[in-house]
């Protein structure tokens, strides 16, 4: 994982395993009812998806993501997803494709519209 030009790029670490490369944020507190809108490229297409852990939850439950399908493309689409958590979510996951993708920017808003969190990550090669 590296940043270049303000693009994290994230990279399966063994493409051969079935674990997909992610990225998590932990230590939030996130009201609900929420969004995530996630900007990022994937050369390789696949699907992604976005895993969340509730106050009081140890792990993430099986049924607690929502998928989306990325195109296989040379540039960057939005995908926003909504996340429907019935408490205060205190972990977030983004999955990306089994090969990885290049991620310009992830933000969560609530059902106002309303920007809660947002990450970009910095020219310095700084990830927030």
């Amino acid at each position: 994982m590296k940043v270049i030009d303000g693009v994290l790029q994230i990279r399966a670490t063994n493409p051969r395993t079935n674990r997909r490369p992610f990225i998590a944020a932990s230590r939030l507190e996130l009201p609900i009812p929420l969004q995530a809108t996630v900007r990022l490229r994937s050369e390789a297409g696949g699907v992604a998806g976005i895993a969340w852990r509730e106050q009081g939850q140890d792990d993430f439950p099986r049924n607690q993501v929502v998928s989306f399908h990325c195109a296989a493309s040379q540039e960057s689409t939005q995908h926003t997803v909504k996340l429907p958590a019935r408490g205060t979510v205190i972990h977030l996951r983004l999955l990306l494709p089994p090969a990885g993708a290049d991620v310009t920017h992830i933000e969560v808003l609530d059902d106002k519209q309303d920007s809660i969190k947002a990450w970009q990550f910095d020219a310095r090669g700084e990830i927030p």
